[in-house]
Parts: C-alpha cells; sequence; structure tokens
C-alpha cells in the first residue's frame, strides 16, 4: 500500500470540539491533524492506502461518519 496525503475542507461542523475530536479518532481519524485556517474547518491526512481514490474516500467516510452535518 502507498501513502497517500492530502487535506480536506470541512463545512457544516466544527472538528475543534472535545466531542468531534473524540469522534474522529474513534471514526479511524487517528492519521490526520484537524485546525482552523481563517474560519475553515480542514483535516490534513496522511493515510495509506491501495489508491489515492480509496484514500479519500474512506477519509471522507470517517469524517462525515463521526462529525454530524460535516
Amino acid at each position: 500500500m502507498s501513502m497517500y496525503r492530502f487535506t480536506l475542507i470541512v463545512a457544516g461542523a466544527d472538528v475543534q470540539t472535545d466531542a468531534a475530536q473524540e469522534a474522529l479518532f474513534e471514526a479511524g481519524c487517528a492519521d490526520a491533524t484537524f485546525g482552523v485556517s481563517a474560519g475553515v474547518h480542514y483535516a490534513a491526512f496522511d493515510r495509506e492506502a491501495p489508491s489515492f481514490s480509496e484514500a479519500l474516500r474512506s477519509a471522507i467516510s470517517a469524517v462525515e461518519t463521526a462529525v454530524a452535518g460535516a
């Protein structure tokens, strides 16, 4: 498997709350750093997967599952 580095823009939810951070970790986002820049929430991933599309799909799914409204 290869390692893929990418950043998701997270709209519609605050990923900086303690509850969101815990839920994101539980959903499999231990390979991501979450932050806010100029009011925009983001998730920077270093994800291992068979392909870039699989890495991206799994990251999006994990974020959307973990944080309501994301």
